[in-house]
């Protein structure tokens, strides 16, 4: 029948799309943002999950077409028990549903909105790590040491 919306198209035209399904952040799928920081970092969170548990995400849903509809119902990969606590709150940062939320404060009386990036940016995540890999390496034996470790190495964003 002509005029009759060809549903079997609808997976080819989500898969040219977006090439990668299983690393697309959920606002990029609703068509509320643009490719920028939040959703590379969101993407990030993917990658740290894959590395933690060396399998691929949303692999177990098929066909592949309808990971759009569970990331922007706020399904997540599951994260291990055995991930690091460090690990566990960064991913988890960087999956937040909305990565912009609005956080007010009082000043002299009057309440002023800031936006405030729920995901952490590219610079607070290699914080974070580096934190947790001096933690890690150094735990409180030599704080001093730890407190200089990579100084000279340190990658800057």
């Amino acid at each position: 029948m002509r005029g009759t919306p060809q549903y079997s198209t609808f997976p080819r035209l989500v898969k040219e799309s977006f090439p990668n399904l299983k690393t697309v952040a959920p606002e990029i799928f609703q068509g509320s943002a643009q490719y920028s920081f939040p959703v590379d970092v969101y993407s990030f969170g993917l990658v740290m999950w894959e590395l933690l548990t060396r399998e691929q995400p949303f692999s177990h849903i098929k066909p592949m077409f309808q990971i759009p509809l569970k990331v922007m119902n706020g399904e997540r990969p599951p994260i291990p028990r055995d991930c690091p606590k460090a690990w566990r709150k960064l991913i988890t940062k960087c999956w937040d549903d909305d990565p912009y939320k609005y956080r007010s404060a009082k000043l002299n009386g009057a309440t002023n909105f800031t936006t405030n990036t729920r995901r952490p940016t590219f610079k607070r995540v290699v914080s974070m790590l580096d934190k947790d890999l001096k933690k890690n390496i150094f735990g409180q034996l030599d704080t001093e040491e730890a407190s200089t470790f990579g100084a000279k190495g340190t990658l800057t964003f």
